[in-house]
């Protein structure tokens, strides 16, 4: 039972699902690693409703701000879980040897 409860609570996602889904699922073109990907994705958030002044700040020590776009970019996703918009890739999910899904969720 307390796998299933688990399965329930923790969710796979990935950055690059994320901004795919929310370019109207085509890739970004641009790398984060440069100017104008960063840009793309910094507009593709506020789109998404992420406030613009968490973006523009500096990264914590060690990290880049294509991690801290990142970490945002999964943070809209746990949002969109929260709200039950979510899906799992692939639809349907298959199943561990616990019996929980294996997916990534955009």
């Amino acid at each position: 039972m307390q796998s299933k409860k688990r399965s329930l609570r923790i969710c796979e996602v990935h950055p690059e699902i994320a901004f795919w889904l929310m370019n109207s699922e085509n890739e970004v073109a641009d790398s984060k690693k440069t100017q104008a990907g960063a840009e793309r994705r910094k507009k593709l958030l506020t789109e998404w409703k992420l406030p613009r002044h968490i973006m523009d700040r500096r990264p914590p020590k060690g990290a880049g701000t294509d991690d801290l776009l990142d970490a945002l970019a999964c943070a809209a996703i746990a949002r969109r879980i929260h709200a039950g918009l979510a899906q799992p890739f692939p639809d349907p999910p298959p199943r561990d040897a616990l019996g929980l899904p294996m997916a990534i969720w955009a």
